[in-house]
């Protein structure tokens, strides 16, 4: 968990960077409409552990640690990889 290594970084020989990966969850369910990274955050389930799970991050940008939150998700077209998979018939 990331709250984990925050802590970690109170240590003098603590990493530069704090790689925290979380999901586009973040931004709650925005049916098709496009958004940007500084959209705020949902308000459903996913969206909150999102925040949660960055927010414990805190304690790694207080001790002067770079952090960086990675959110990530699918994409899906004609040639993405796995489409096979996920809409074989």
């Amino acid at each position: 968990p990331p709250r984990r290594a925050a802590a970690a970084t109170a240590d003098p020989s603590r990493p530069r960077v704090l790689l925290n990966a979380s999901g586009i969850g973040y931004y709650g369910d925005t049916g098709s409409a496009e958004i940007r990274e500084d959209a705020p955050p949902g308000e459903d389930f996913l969206a909150q552990l999102c925040v949660r799970w960055e927010g414990a991050t805190a304690a790694a940008a207080d001790a002067g640690v770079r952090v960086v939150l990675l959110r990530t998700g699918l994409v899906l077209g004609p040639g993405s990889v796995g489409n096979g998979r996920l809409f074989a018939q």
